[in-house]
This record gives C-alpha cells, sequence and structure tokens, in this order.
C-alpha cells in the first residue's frame, strides 16, 4: 500500500470506529476495527522506513506492538479485573519504548535541561490526576500510580525534542503525546472517578489521533518527505 492510502485507510479505520460507537447496530464493527488499527501504523512504518529496518524504527514498531496488545486487552474487560491490568501493562511498555525513541535524536535532548520551567504544565496535571484518581483506585492505587508517572515521563520526553528534530516532527509528536496522556486519563477517571459523558467516543478518538500522531512524526524524524 502507498504511504498516502495507508494513511487514508487508517483514517477510514478511525472514522467508521467512531460511527460504531454511536450507532449501537454497527456495535459489532468495533470488535473488527480494534485489532486492525495498530497493524495498519505498523504498515505505514514498515511501508516508509528504509532497509535495513533501524533500531530507532524497531523500537517504534515494538511501541506500537505493544500498543496492540493493550488494545485486545481492553476489549476483554467484561471478563474480569485481570485483563485491565493486563492492557495496562502492555501500554506501559508501549510507553517505555516510545521513550526510548524519544531519546534518539541527532543531537543529544537537551531541552528540558535548558528550559526546566516547561516541564512545570505537565508534572502539574500529572500530579492533580494523582490527587484524583488514587483515592478513588482501592487496591489498583500503585499499578494506577506507575502507569501515570510513566505515561507522564513520556510527555515529558516528547517534550525534550524540541528543537533537536524537524519542527514538524516535534509538534507531531508532541501533540501524540499529549492526546495519549488526555485519552489515558478519561479511561481512569470514567472508570474510578465518574461515569462520563460520551466517554467511550472521547477515549478512542484522542487515542487514534495519539497513535497516529506519534507514528507519523517519527517517522518525519528521518523521512522529510513524508
Amino acid at each position: 500500500m502507498r504511504t498516502r492510502s495507508v494513511s487514508g485507510f487508517y483514517a477510514f479505520l478511525g472514522i467508521a470506529y467512531l460511527i460504531g460507537l454511536g450507532w449501537p447496530a454497527l456495535s459489532w464493527l468495533l470488535v473488527l476495527i480494534k485489532p486492525l488499527l495498530i497493524p495498519t501504523l505498523m504498515v505505514l512504518v514498515v511501508r516508509n522506513v528504509s532497509r535495513p529496518i533501524s533500531t530507532f524504527y524497531y523500537k517504534t514498531l515494538l511501541a506500537l506492538f505493544f500498543g496492540w496488545l493493550g488494545d485486545l486487552a481492553l476489549m476483554l474487560t467484561d471478563k474480569g479485573e485481570l485483563w485491565f491490568l493486563l492492557g495496562l501493562g502492555c501500554f506501559l511498555v508501549g510507553h517505555l519504548f516510545y521513550i526510548a525513541v524519544f531519546l534518539q535524536t541527532p543531537k543529544p535532548p537537551d531541552y528540558l535541561r535548558r528550559h526546566p520551567a516547561s516541564a512545570w504544565p505537565i508534572l502539574t496535571l500529572a500530579v492533580l490526576l494523582l490527587v484524583l484518581l488514587v483515592p478513588k483506585s482501592g487496591t489498583l492505587w500503585l499499578p494506577v500510580t506507575v502507569y501515570a508517572l510513566v505515561i507522564m515521563t513520556m510527555v515529558l520526553f516528547a517534550l525534550n525534542r524540541k528543537a533537536q528534530v524537524a519542527e514538524t516532527s516535534f509538534l507531531f509528536v508532541m501533540a501524540g503525546a499529549v492526546l495519549f496522556m488526555l485519552s489515558d486519563s478519561l479511561i481512569a477517571i470514567n472508570k474510578f472517578v465518574m461515569d462520563l459523558p460520551a466517554a467511550s467516543f472521547l477515549i478512542m478518538s484522542t487515542y487514534i489521533a495519539a497513535q497516529y500522531l506519534i507514528t507519523a512524526g517519527l517517522i518525519r524524524q528521518t523521512i522529510k518527505s513524508f
């Protein structure tokens, strides 16, 4: 598949999934589409990078792969809390691989060292989220806390790429990282704190956009014509 075809197919899958969320008669679409989302992004990576595939893109593919496993696990949460924890664990590993990828820039990433105050908004949001979630998460407070700290770190490392990669690469990845944090925060708030209106739509729309933006941004780090 050509690059635009792959991106277009991903957009089609994402829109179809969101439509399925709003139409109960089309709920069967969700089971078919969700497992296809992340593999489509993996095809996008493989289709665009040169051979042999570098360590940079192997890590990207592993981050996506664990995100895919997380998607599958979260589809089974109605069968027990274990599936939620498995999904959480898979996404956590995916974020660790994203962090490893964000550390690979043409020059050592050091934006946070030079501009430490830029981290405060992210740190503040993470602390507020933990203050909200920990009292409500019961016996799951530890995995929830660890996960929140890891995704906060992922966003900070995305910010740390600033001025060390092409501006479009930075903006895509940064926007994707923030949307990923938002999506995961919505999942946690909806599960532990309160039922959010249109929760599934908000969670999945931000997640679908986040994974695409991070993937496209990482491709743009080495391929300027993407």
